[in-house]
């Protein structure tokens, strides 16, 4: 063999040792609740796999997982109601020690229906209408949902529960049920939950409760609190109620801290504002604040709407008026003494209703607003808190596909929810016309069924917020189209997980859907 040809043979050797593996051939679709799949076959060479994730035709590629050569799958957490299924891309690489071969592009949108969790009521019991409402753990790993419509053996003790759900290695699964046990001749239909930031800590919020004997007429509603202790379950830790007069607006809601260490109650109409307790090393409840609103005076029609409460335990806002809708004022009180420490007036010609929101800080506030004579023109304002003060930072409104106004099954802004950081912000609509299952990039084809959405919105880097996603139910079909989709909604994992129930599903036995 001459000079020239061996020279040629080795340059030939030489090319093929150095190119990269060849391409692998993926395959994508649901694996669980939030969760894709990615499988593949061995592809000869290679010593390591990546996976690679473009959220838009316009976003840089980003390398979510480095893998070994032995590895033939692998599984993506996601956030259903964030990921825009039509346009974003995954691919897997095949890599050795000269460089890395791509995939194809895969698209992943017909996955999307499997990745939406689906809950029912354990009880199998109709028209109980499980998730009516539903609250989720700052970490997003433990969720809570009423079903206050329960039947007992005893028509004058109405049964109701809270469920309970844990996310574990295996998935989420069912963990325990817990009776809201009310007295005799209450009631379950005003029930509020709250979980603290870890899940181990649930206060339940029962107005129509008549825990001193009454048989008729008043009650006085409690708040009942139990404990989740490694070994030994759900625990009951304490029932606060407060007998304070007009007791049917007492405990009309609750809010937990995240450390699950500071409590706040609604007081009753007369009192116009929230009971804060704090726990002790002791393992007790203690009243230790009152903040009270400006509309203390019952008898002039004044009064504070639900309130909401910041992760840290250190602020909470409330609207409160008079007869006088013009007349309302959007309150908030700070610890420690929960005096007054902003006030922020309504606009003329509109009132605030009592749907707010504050992020982990309280710095972020959100809070529903519509016109005073018909209470049409549905929105939600977001306030900032810079400066000593809360400026008016956005304006967000429904979409051009439904109606902007209130009506029976709900409006825009009938809750509104932060993640933890206060750069989204989730706003239910439970009379939402717009047409689609799942999560949906805006804007919407209008329907006529009122079936309800939530709308997810992101702020940017300006300032400014953007409507990202809205989210239907996660499946089609007369069951799913009955409207209250959102009546209520939790955030958890600083706006990761989506709660959503949707208590008017299957002819009001209630679903609750995870995003």
């Amino acid at each position: 063999m001459s000079f020239r040809s061996t020279a040629l043979l080795l340059a030939a050797v030489s090319t093929v040792a150095l190119a990269a593996p060849p391409a692998p051939q993926p395959t994508a679709g649901a694996n669980a609740i939030k969760q894709l799949r990615f499988d593949w076959s061995a592809v000869p060479g290679a010593t390591g796999y990546e996976l690679w994730f473009k959220a838009n035709a316009g976003a840089q590629p980003v390398r979510y997982f480095q893998m070994p050569g032995t590895q033939r799958s692998v599984i993506n957490n996601i956030s259903v109601h964030l990921l825009d299924w039509t346009n974003a891309r995954y691919w897997v690489s095949a890599c050795d020690a000269t460089g890395c071969t791509a995939s194809n592009p895969l698209a992943v949108n017909a996955a999307m229906p499997d990745t939406i969790g689906l809950f029912s009521s354990p009880s199998q019991q109709a028209a109980s209408q499980f998730g009516y409402v539903t609250a989720l753990s700052d970490d997003g790993r433990t969720l809570a949902v009423a079903a206050p419509f329960e039947s007992s053996t005893d028509p004058a003790l109405p049964k109701g529960s809270a469920y309970i759900y844990r996310k574990s290695a295996s998935g989420w699964v069912f963990q325990s049920a817990i009776p809201f046990d009310v007295a005799r001749q209450g009631d379950t239909r005003n029930v509020r939950l709250s979980l603290d930031g870890a899940g181990n800590v649930l206060a339940i919020a029962l107005m129509g409760d008549k825990p001193h004997g009454a048989t008729t007429g008043i009650g006085s509603g409690s708040v009942k609190v139990f404990r989740y202790v490694a070994g030994h379950g759900w625990r009951s830790d304490a029932t606060i109620a407060m007998q304070t007069g007009i007791e049917w607006t007492s405990a009309e809601n609750v809010e937990l801290n995240d450390a699950g260490n500071t409590l706040a109650i609604k007081t009753a109409l007369g009192e116009s504002g929230v009971y804060v307790y704090t726990y002790d090393d002791a393992g007790t409840w203690s009243h230790t604040g009152t903040a009270l609103g400006h509309g203390a005076d019952v008898d002039q029609g004044d009064s504070c709407g639900r309130f909401s409460f910041s992760g840290d335990g250190k602020v909470l806002a409330y609207t409160c008026g008079s007869f006088d809708p013009s007349d309302t004022v959007l309150e908030v009180h700070a610890a420690p003494d929960w005096g007054i420490r902003d006030t922020i007036d309504v606009p003329a010609g509109t009132t605030y209703l009592a749907a707010e929101a504050l992020d982990a800080t309280g710095n972020a506030l959100a809070v529903t607003i519509a016109n005073t004579i018909d209470f049409t023109d549905l929105r939600v304002e977001i306030h900032r808190r810079a400066n000593g003060g809360y400026q008016r930072e956005a304006v967000l409104r429904p979409g051009t596909w439904t109606s902007h106004s209130g009506n029976a099954t709900g409006g825009f802004g009938s809750e509104v929810r932060f993640s933890a950081d206060g750069k989204l912000l989730a706003i239910s609509d439970p009379g939402d016309r717009g047409v689609g299952t799942g999560s949906l990039a805006p804007p919407l084809t209008a329907g006529s069924k009122a079936i309800g959405a939530v709308y997810i919105y992101e702020r940017r880097t300006n300032g400014s917020w953007n409507l990202r996603r809205v989210v239907k139910p996660g499946r089609a079909g007369a069951a799913y189209e009955t409207g209250q989709f959102g009546r209520d909604i939790s955030l958890g994992d600083n706006g990761r997980v989506l709660a959503v129930g949707h208590p008017a599903a299957n002819n009001n036995a209630g679903v609750l859907w995870l995003y």
